[in-house]
């Protein structure tokens, strides 16, 4: 609100610059001032509209990646899980910026073995198949997928837990009707371990942050049964 006035004030002051500069029909000097003050005001009112622009749409998105985590959050919910989302973010942008990384590197050596005269046989074939794997690791070639027993919102398994972020990936994901905020609950052996909130999903694996435990000395770990909360 406050910026918006200032905006206000500023275009007000344009228009009192131009009607000040329209009063001087001749080529005066101050008339060549006014219309310098003109022009560093509509300057200065674009770069606050952009500003203005950036500062509303950086903290739309914020408030869109913090209400998937559900409303708690935003009220003042555990700040773990804000930690855990920008984790997330920053190993997803490293894991980009790798990949990005082999995509050169592939093209290098591809470039490299064209003109290279290959007198071993082997060794050529030997940095062909590791650049196979490479493209396949980036998404390049169609690499086999392992097989994961599908899971549902009543019967679902943990499968991976990133050691980084926390993330814990059960088997379950849009296909089986897993939706971003909605809270699982975690067990083994029929005793409850904690609880976690879907924070992405795929197709048929979805990403959960967990937001209470019931032992810190017994955390979440593969294979442990996850089940949507509908209390």
């Amino acid at each position: 609100m406050k910026h918006s006035r200032s905006s206000m004030l500023a275009a007000a002051a344009l228009l009192g610059l131009a009607g000040a500069a329209g009063a001087h029909p001749e080529g005066t000097a101050a008339e060549a001032q006014l219309k310098r003050q003109n022009a560093a005001l509509r300057e200065s009112l674009v770069a606050a509209n952009q500003r203005e622009k950036e500062s509303a749409e950086a903290l739309a998105k914020i408030r869109l990646s913090l209400e998937a985590l559900g409303k708690n959050l935003i009220d003042g919910g555990d700040d773990r899980l804000v930690a855990a989302v920008s984790d997330l973010e920053i190993l997803n942008r490293r894991l980009r910026e790798l990949e990005e990384a082999a995509l050169r590197l592939s093209g290098s050596v591809k470039s490299y073995l064209k003109t290279a005269v290959a007198a071993d046989p082997d060794a050529r074939a030997q940095v062909e198949a590791r650049l196979r794997e490479l493209e396949a690791q980036v998404g390049l070639r169609q690499r086999p997928q392992p097989h994961i027993d599908l899971g549902t919102l009543q019967e679902a398994k943990v499968v991976s837990i990133d050691s980084e972020s926390g993330l814990v990936v059960i088997n379950a994901g849009n296909k089986a009707g897993v939706r971003i905020g909605m809270v699982f609950r975690v067990s083994r052996s029929d005793r409850g371990i904690a609880e976690a909130v879907v924070a992405e999903t795929r197709e048929n694996i979805s990403g959960l942050l967990v937001q209470s435990q019931q032992d810190e000395s017994n955390p979440v770990r593969v294979g442990d049964r996850a089940v949507l909360n509908v209390e």
